[in-house]
């Protein structure tokens, strides 16, 4: 995970479906993902900014802390984003950085964004994300 001015790199974890949407809508629900209905093949990662969690950047088994961002993915041979949201005080710049970090730490593996209205909600820059991930 890489460092820079916004972030310490990030932090990522996987979370049970059902615990995600509870998450959103504690964060005041502004995404898709407040509503959605998660097949049991998508997974739910959580990210977090390795700066301020104890054990910093990386993968992590259990989380580490509360997560900044959550990202619904389709795995397979090309992750597709399904939703994203963003916890509220967490700059959309930080964010953007953290989520590129991730999906940088994924390649060669593709991945597929079709989540464009929630980052665009969440105020993410799409010309950074889409250097990274194709867009449906």
């Amino acid at each position: 995970a890489a460092t820079s001015a916004l972030t310490g790199g990030h932090a990522c974890w996987t979370l049970p479906r059902k615990d995600a949407i509870g998450i959103v809508i504690s964060w005041g629900g502004a995404t898709s993902l407040a509503t959605a209905d998660l097949p049991s093949e998508y997974r739910v990662f959580a990210l977090g900014d390795g700066a301020t969690l104890p054990g910093g950047p990386g993968l992590y088994m259990t989380p580490p802390g509360p997560p900044l961002l959550l990202v619904v993915a389709e795995p397979g041979e090309v992750n597709v984003l399904k939703h994203l949201a963003v916890a509220p005080g967490c700059h959309p710049a930080a964010a953007t950085e953290l989520i590129c970090d991730w999906l940088k730490s994924m390649l060669p593996k593709r991945c597929k964004l079709e989540c464009i209205e929630d980052a665009s909600t969440c105020g993410l820059d799409l010309s950074q994300l889409q250097q990274l991930a194709s867009v449906a």
